[in-house]
């Protein structure tokens, strides 16, 4: 029997909250804005894709270590848990699995 682990979205979100408060002050609404895209992107199998736009952002506007460690912080974690984020394949087969679908 095949195993597919997934990891909780709450906590792929707390990271992507992580990385927003490296970019945007304390109470920003576009920080709500950034994280939902992010989100979605992750939620589509594109987590690479974010883990590499965050670690860009946060070089393209020389953020110092201390400035991006939340993004960092966020990036690696995207990429070292990349084969946990397959959320496309769960959403397809969760949808399929509803009664009436």
């Amino acid at each position: 029997m095949k195993v597919t682990i997934l990891l909780d979205f709450v906590h792929v979100l707390e990271h992507l909250w992580g990385a927003a408060w490296s970019f945007f002050e304390a109470g920003d609404p576009d920080a709500e804005d950034w994280v939902a895209k992010q989100a979605l992107k992750i939620l589509r199998g594109r987590a690479a894709q974010v883990a590499a736009g965050i670690r860009r952002r946060a070089t393209t506007f020389g953020y110092s270590a201390r400035e991006r460690a939340g993004a960092d912080k966020c990036a690696a974690y995207l990429t070292a848990k990349k084969p946990h984020l397959g959320y496309p394949t769960a959403l397809r087969r969760a949808s399929r699995s509803r009664p009436g679908s």
